[in-house]
């Protein structure tokens, strides 16, 4: 799956944590994200990605990467 989210994340500028992190909080249902930090970096990193917006192309292209990597294991 981080492959294929690779390009969607170079594409959006965001890291892949960021662009994982927007994705959960763009989900029907989810209030809050939980991330976890190694450094105070990524925290910072991880708390930025709360003000990200995705567009409905990042969200679907999101959403096909992980389908397909689903169906790959099926």
């Amino acid at each position: 799956v981080v492959e294929a989210l690779r390009p969607i994340a170079q594409r959006t500028g965001l890291s892949l944590a960021q662009l994982a992190l927007a994705w959960v909080t763009h989900q029907n249902g989810v209030t809050a994200a939980i991330a976890g930090a190694r450094s105070a970096a990524h925290a910072t990193e991880a708390a930025g990605a709360g003000s990200i917006t995705l567009s409905a192309r990042d969200l679907e292209d999101v959403d096909a990467a992980c389908a397909a990597e689903a169906v790959g294991r099926g």
